[in-house]
């Protein structure tokens, strides 16, 4: 196969994934560790902290044999082996506030994400563009215990959903060259062992 297959790259899909987490939460959402998350956890509002939690093989990897991207037609090596991996990553949502007002708690902007995540404008931008589809989710939890935080309780409410996504990487070892032409030459006999007429017979015929 020869039609060049493209997936957006890992990192882009991760940003894509809190870009949208952040619109349907209507919160900052970061990486769980990220350095400069520190300045929206001082912030006096929710927020979220992202992190995937497990990546799960479906179905059989596959194989497919590429045109290296080469306009002038001269690379020494035309063909090269792509992967493409089918994928579901399992992601774990964070939220964390420090105000215990409804419209201002974790449970609340988490049960926000969790309604809006099956709005289609949410899934049409980030999502779709960035070869990913929702697969499922697990039940909103409110976390049971609480967190003292300069005198104040931190609540937080857990969030687990699935993505399914392609993954494409291309083997810069695994290069080659096309086979163009084949030279064919038969020698065909009956039922008798006799040679059939030279009409029938191809002699260094080249097929493409």
């Amino acid at each position: 196969m020869t039609g060049r297959f493209e997936h957006p790259d890992l990192d882009k899909k991760m940003e894509a994934v809190r870009d949208w987490l952040a619109w349907c939460s209507d919160s900052n959402i970061i990486w769980i560790d990220q350095k400069d998350g520190g300045n929206f956890r001082k912030a006096n509002r929710v927020w979220g902290e992202l992190r995937p939690r497990q990546i799960t093989r479906q179905g059989t990897d596959e194989i497919r044999h590429e045109d290296v991207d080469n306009q002038a037609g001269d690379a020494e090596f035309p063909r090269q082996d792509v992967l493409i991996a089918w994928r579901q990553i399992a992601f774990e949502l964070r939220m964390r506030s420090r105000d215990q007002e409804h419209r201002q708690s974790a449970w609340y902007a988490g049960a926000r994400a969790e309604t809006r995540s099956s709005h289609r404008y949410g899934r049409d931008r980030w999502l779709e563009p960035n070869d990913m589809s929702f697969a499922d989710a697990d039940a909103l939890v409110n976390m049971p215990d609480t967190i003292e935080w300069d005198d104040r309780i931190e609540d937080v409410a857990n969030w687990e959903f699935r993505l399914n996504t392609f993954l494409c990487d291309r083997d810069a070892a695994a290069i080659g060259t096309w086979i163009e032409h084949v030279e064919v030459t038969s020698r065909l006999r009956n039922a008798g062992g006799e040679l059939l007429d030279a009409s029938l017979q191809l002699n260094e015929e080249l097929m493409p």
